[in-house]
């Protein structure tokens, strides 16, 4: 009895931790029009990013939970049943979460994330993520909705297959690869990547490349948004 009231308390005490962490270390993006047919939506600790294509809606990542999810985008005057498309950066629950207030839509993610998603390879311990249904992505194979293409910019580390997305060329939604200090990225929580070295070389990669400096937003979901007046510098490792 006395060893399950201490895994109890431990259990609570972890949790009071980690949302005491998070809630200091991340600052989502809130509930908004951020561009023309773009908006964010805030899921608790999370956001995630809702366009206006000429063909339904395509979201990136999905939040935490359907219900929070499909209240935060009717605030917006959204329709999840209107959402065709779903980008997954990973398959973490607070990416992948809502996914059910999206009946209609088609869930696509990275090739090399399919093994976690799908709980072949545990996420930490005991603990597996789960995607049923999904469609799997091939870095060199851009995709067409419509008018629009999403082309898929690899940023493993935080997950073995998590990736961002270029919306157009010229919005860029990163998942998990980054926060933001002044507008300017700097590496996600060691304590929470897979491999935080992996994730850091991605990063640093990403801002060699010049993509980020092109980008007239960078959308990121725990660090908020920035848009092309801030300055992409590297990022200390």
């Amino acid at each position: 009895m006395d060893l399950f009231k201490g895994l109890v308390s431990g259990a609570f005490l972890g949790m009071a931790t980690f949302l005491a962490f998070t809630a200091v270390l991340f600052r989502p993006a809130a509930t908004s029009k951020i561009a023309d047919r773009l908006y964010a939506i805030r899921t608790l600790m999370v956001s995630f990013y809702v366009y206006e294509s000429g063909y339904g809606l395509i979201a990136f990542d999905s939040g935490m939970n359907p219900a929070a999810a499909a209240r935060g985008m009717k605030s917006l005057g959204l329709d999840p049943q209107q959402v065709l498309h779903v980008f997954l950066t990973h398959s973490d629950y607070d990416h992948a979460g809502g996914l059910a207030a999206f009946p209609n839509a088609e869930v696509h993610m990275y090739e090399k994330e399919v093994a976690l998603a799908t709980g072949k390879v545990a996420r930490r311990l005991f603990m597996k993520n789960s995607v049923k249904k999904y469609f799997q992505i091939h870095n060199s194979k851009p995709v067409t909705v419509g008018n629009d293409t999403i082309e898929i910019v690899p940023a493993v580390g935080h997950t073995p297959g998590s990736c961002c997305y270029l919306l157009n060329k010229k919005w860029i939604f990163v998942g998990d690869l980054m926060l933001l200090k002044d507008g300017k990225p700097r590496p996600f929580a060691r304590l929470m990547d897979m491999s935080h070295s992996q994730s850091v070389e991605s990063l640093n990669g990403i801002v060699e490349s010049g993509i980020l400096s092109s980008c007239d937003i960078i959308a990121t979901a725990h660090g908020g948004i920035a848009t092309k007046n801030e300055e992409s510098k590297a990022p200390a490792a």
